[in-house]
């Protein structure tokens, strides 16, 4: 789905609210083509070329930049994260001079099973349709068989040992179906990037600090709470 304008409104208030304390940052929204104009891997190596810009034509160091994504967005950062390491197929090899500053991914899609016990807890709570992410991710895949690179939850611990990245922030909510999914790889994530935080918001569905304003609902959820004050704790 294209971003909407609560979505850009977001991350322009989050930029707005720690430049309030002295922090002063630059934005980059990237676009990727999506399904069903294209299929996987294209959008994967739009979204590395997009950090290729910024650390090649840009001229940003690694340790400046952090990369953020919701849903999609956040399975396509870990993308990027594998492809440091591990390379994908025939996308160009990206080399950096370090880690990442950080990653943000809010509710990141990391599987498409339906088996998970929260896709049926919270099936009337999220906005997630199962026959609707059921249709995107075989769009997704396009006949293609799954790996690591779509489906982030599938992969093994060691995978993640040596990721480029120096901390994460994971945000979920807990009426949401991916729930149980995003725990599930957090875990294994965690095992060999112990500076990495899970925040689990309360009666929150998908993405909601980007979707509530959608139903005119523009109260601070616990995720966007926990994403302000981990951006000041780490760029102040």
């Amino acid at each position: 789905m294209d971003a909407t304008e609560p979505y850009l409104y977001f991350w322009q208030k989050i930029q707005s609210q720690i430049a309030d304390a002295g922090i002063e940052t630059a934005w980059f929204h990237s676009t990727y083509t999506l399904t069903p104009h294209t299929a996987y891997p294209s959008q994967v190596g739009e979204a590395v070329e997009t950090l290729r810009y910024i650390l090649e034509d840009i001229g940003r160091s690694p340790g400046e930049v952090l990369i953020a994504g919701d849903s999609a967005g956040g399975n396509l950062c870990l993308g990027i994260l594998s492809h440091l390491k591990h390379r994908l197929g025939d996308i160009p090899e990206l080399i950096t001079n370090g880690p990442l500053k950080g990653v943000i991914l809010l509710s990141p899609w990391v599987s498409f099973s339906h088996d998970w016990p929260t896709m049926i807890l919270n099936e009337n709570r999220d906005i997630d349709a199962r026959d609707v992410t059921s249709r995107w991710s075989q769009l997704y895949l396009n006949g293609q068989p799954s790996n690591n690179f779509v489906e982030p939850g599938a992969a093994s611990e060691k995978w993640w040992d040596d990721i480029q990245v120096e901390q994460t922030l994971v945000l979920a909510g807990a009426h949401e179906v991916l729930l149980d999914p995003i725990k599930a790889w957090f875990s294994k994530f965690e095992k060999f990037n112990p500076n990495s935080t899970l925040v689990v918001g309360k009666n929150e569905c998908h993405v909601a600090p980007l979707i509530w304003p959608l139903f005119g609902d523009f109260h601070e959820t616990e995720q966007e709470s926990a994403l302000k004050h981990w951006l000041l704790e780490r760029l102040g």
